[in-house]
């Protein structure tokens, strides 16, 4: 009988290996200072960039709400002289 190509063995310590080389990755990258720098600046200026745009959202809605209320304040005024009109006029 021939003798099998790959073993169940070789590939267990194959899969351990590169378990073994991926955390020693993971461990390298978190360990680099260069790394850490780069993408420490690149997730400030995301998260200063997002919080810029949050709030040039909110602003604008409240530009928006506060229109309505001057709109809603103005008509009530207007409704209200009319009102007192009709009542010192035929009152």
């Amino acid at each position: 009988m021939a003798k099998p190509i790959l073993t169940d063995e070789m590939i267990d310590d194959a899969n351990r290996d590169r378990a073994a080389l991926e955390a020693d990755i993971r461990r390298g990258m978190q360990r680099d200072e260069a790394l850490i720098k780069k993408y420490d600046e690149k997730e400030r200026a995301l998260a200063k960039n997002s919080t810029h745009k949050s709030r040039r959202i909110e602003t604008a809605k409240s530009s928006i709400r506060g229109k309505k209320l001057t709109k809603y304040i103005i008509i009530s005024w207007v409704i209200l002289a009319a009102f007192i009109y009709y009542i010192i006029k035929w009152g």
